[in-house]
């Protein structure tokens, strides 16, 4: 991704229900976010990165 980028990140549940999103400028090539991940019910969860150059997405596991 470019060096200054607009970039929002998505969390989904294994269903696709948003859970949580955030839009946030990055002016670095490391970004750090803070989620309390106390906050989900066990499960399985897909993590989006995406900016107006491409489109990230790992899945998770919180037990």
């Amino acid at each position: 991704m470019e060096k200054s980028a607009d970039l929002q990140l998505i969390i989904n549940d294994q269903n696709g229900h948003l859970i949580w999103q955030k839009k946030i400028k990055s002016a670095a090539d490391r970004i750090q976010v803070e989620y309390n991940a106390e906050l989900l019910i066990p499960g399985i969860y897909l993590i989006s990165i995406s900016n107006a150059e491409g489109h990230l997405t790992k899945s998770f596991t919180k037990s």
